[in-house]
Parts: structure tokens; C-alpha cells; sequence
């Protein structure tokens, strides 16, 4: 048996490998919180939690914690990952298909409270055979309320979700997935300490100054700039995607590299030209 791949955010974190009854195991490099979640989210969530007519929602088994180690152990679930799936898929029926299972769990996590900071397509995998939509990855904030505001949930969504979707679907297929969560304009302030986003922070003060709080409203305008820049696009027969350039450039040189191109380019409606100015560092 073939070993597969599992992908991952750092993929030097974690690693398949059978067990001694030759079964995959999912062996992840991780923190506290990732062990205390998912034990707080099999312990309150309905691992049978119905997504639609024919998708179950669940979550992996797991195996071992290694505290001294921080070692978590979890069972392998096979299925194809939806990252990998959007990746791979052209067809305007098939990827309806997936933006489909997506927005009826946005729907199905906002009716019963389930506030999931991971929630990423590289974190969900869909097995079609058995029906089933596993969810991996539960490092961020992790919460499971009786009651959630739709607000909160929304908040919650462009905080943590909205860039991560935006990654691997075109406009259209954003306003589509969306189109029942949208942010509107709220009062409110959010510390810049418990900002976790470092890309949003930089972007915070390179637009808006240096703060001890920002408003929800330039928070907001942040999060959906940052959305668009890593939107795909389809560039003479090619799939073009900003979000793999811009990841190289943050992680070459510095943050303030992206928020340069993000200035640059903030104003800017043609994909073709902010993709132009992107990939010939046009605006240091």
C-alpha cells in the first residue's frame, strides 16, 4: 500500500505512517490547544452532524497525545483534500460540487454555534465513497456555544475563513459562498494585541497608522483587501494564482514587501495588471 500525502500549512509538522496493524496514522507536530480542542469538539459536537441529504460531518479519531513531546496521533481518513480538489478541478459543475459543501457547512457551523478558526480547505477532506466531510486541524480558536449571534459567526468567518477561500475561488464563486455572510458595517473596537494575523496587522498599520485599537470597519476593509489580492484569476487558458507569489514574498522578504504590493495595487480592479505588478515586484 502506497503511503499518500496529507497536506498541511507546514508540511514539516506532520507525516503518515502505519501503525503495527498496518493501518495510517496522521502523526502531527503541533501545540496544547490542538489537543485540548479537538477534545472539546468530540466531546460537544455530534460526530454524525448531518451537512446536507448526503454528507455526515466528521471529525478523526484520536489515537494518542504525547504531552512532552507534543505529539498528537490521530487516524488517517482517506477522501480527497478540497484544497487539492479546487487545485485540480476546471469544471464549472464540479467545483459548484464543492463551493455546494462549503456553504451548507458555513450554514450548518453557524446553527449549531461551532466557531472553528482552522476552517480552510486544506482542512477538510471529503470522502464520496462512504459520504463523509472529515475536519482536521484545530490549533486556532476553537469554540462550541448553544447560542451564537449571526454576527459573531460572520465576524468570526472573515477573521479566520475568508481569505483562506478566497485562495482558490474566482469572484464569482466567492460572492456565491458568501452571499448569505455578508459583514456590514458595526461599531466596535479589537485590541491590536489579540490580532493573531500578522499579514492583517502590518496591513492595519501601513493603512491606518499605528494603534492601540482599530475599528471593526477598517478591520473589515483589511480582510476583504486581503481577499482580493489573493483571488484567482484565468490568464490566456491559465489558472493564475496570487496567493502562491505572495506567500514567497513574505516569506523571502518581510512583510513589508506584501504591504507594499498591497498599497500598490489597492486600487486597482484589472487582476491581469495587480498580477503584472505583483510578479515584477513593480511596486518596491
Amino acid at each position: 500500500m502506497n503511503i499518500p500525502k496529507v497536506l498541511s500549512f507546514d508540511s514539516s509538522k506532520i507525516k503518515i505512517k502505519k501503525d503495527s496493524n498496518n493501518k495510517l496514522i496522521v502523526i502531527k507536530k503541533t501545540c496544547i490547544n490542538e489537543f485540548i480542542n479537538i477534545n472539546k469538539v468530540r466531546i460537544n459536537f455530534n460526530n454524525s452532524q448531518v451537512l446536507n441529504e448526503k454528507i455526515i460531518i466528521k471529525i478523526a479519531n484520536l489515537i494518542e497525545w504525547d504531552e512532552e513531546n507534543l505529539i498528537l496521533k490521530t487516524e488517517f481518513c482517506s477522501g480527497i483534500n478540497c484544497e487539492i480538489a479546487l487545485k485540480s478541478t476546471k469544471d464549472v459543475d464540479s467545483r459548484l460540487f464543492f463551493i455546494n459543501i462549503f456553504k451548507n457547512l458555513f450554514i450548518t457551523l453557524r446553527e449549531i454555534g461551532f466557531l472553528w478558526g482552522d476552517l480552510a480547505p486544506r482542512n477538510m477532506v471529503i470522502d464520496k465513497e462512504n459520504n463523509y466531510l472529515w475536519l482536521f486541524d484545530f490549533e486556532r480558536k476553537t469554540f462550541i456555544e448553544k447560542s451564537v449571534l449571526p454576527e459573531r459567526f460572520i465576524r468570526f468567518l472573515y477573521n479566520y475563513a475568508l481569505e483562506e477561500f478566497s485562495c482558490f475561488l474566482f469572484k464569482d464563486e466567492q460572492d456565491y459562498l458568501f452571499q448569505d455572510f455578508i459583514l456590514k458595517s458595526i461599531n466596535g473596537l479589537i485590541r491590536k494585541n489579540n490580532i493573531e494575523s500578522k499579514r492583517k496587522k502590518i496591513l492595519l498599520y501601513y493603512f491606518f497608522g499605528d494603534k492601540e485599537y482599530y475599528s471593526l470597519d477598517e478591520i473589515r476593509e483589511i480582510e476583504m483587501t486581503m481577499a482580493r489580492a489573493m483571488t484567482p484569476f484565468t490568464l490566456n487558458g491559465s489558472i493564475k494564482y496570487p496567493a502562491i507569489t505572495i506567500d514567497n514574498i513574505c516569506k523571502q522578504k518581510g512583510l513589508i514587501y506584501y504591504a507594499k504590493y498591497i498599497n500598490a495595487t489597492r486600487y486597482i480592479n484589472e487582476e491581469e495588471k495587480r498580477f503584472y505588478i505583483l510578479k515584477n515586484e513593480a511596486f518596491i
